[in-house]
């Protein structure tokens, strides 16, 4: 397998628990064709309240310092949302539509889900391509708020310029 055989590069945010993962975020983008997306991930029942005390500081930590995200269980007013049952159908067409693997960044949540769904992936830190904040940061990136540190349609999309430029070792 190599960078050849990735059509889709997507990422995930989200909240991983023992024995739980909380998808929170989608995005997405093609490695040959001018196409992406992004999408908000509600997951209905769950709500940050019912939480045991171990899984809310992995929330608080999460929301406050890495993504800006917060556990949500129905669609917000604003931007596109998806249910997590609906996540697993759109991923289905996105392969159905587009073939060959999905490339991911090295995430567990990625790799679980797509092993679930029998789509093939390829991880494609393992090809080389470095960690995003290495890569750089799109300049005036409009989703970036403040000092949050991943916002996942910005990061595919500098995964595709790493490999469409080649700046990295193979």
């Amino acid at each position: 397998m190599s960078l050849q055989d990735v059509s889709i590069i997507l990422d995930f945010e989200g909240f991983k628990f023992p024995g739980k993962i909380i998808y929170r975020e989608l995005s997405w983008v093609h490695l040959h064709k001018n196409l992406s997306d992004s999408y908000n991930i509600y997951t209905p029942g769950i709500l940050y309240k019912n939480l045991n005390p171990n899984d809310q500081r992995t929330v608080r930590f999460c929301t406050h310092q890495l993504t800006g995200l917060f556990i949500a269980d129905k669609p917000q007013k604003y931007g596109k949302w998806k249910s997590s049952e609906e996540l697993k159908a759109y991923l289905l067409s996105l392969y159905k539509e587009h073939g060959c693997y999905f490339g991911f960044k090295g995430g567990d949540m990625e790799k679980i889900l797509l092993e679930e769904l029998g789509i093939p992936f390829i991880d494609i830190e393992k090809l080389g391509v470095p960690k995003s904040s290495k890569i750089g940061r799109i300049k005036n990136c409009r989703n970036h708020i403040g000092e949050i540190k991943h916002y996942s349609l910005c990061d595919v999309n500098l995964y595709k310029y790493a490999i469409k430029n080649k700046i990295f070792d193979l």
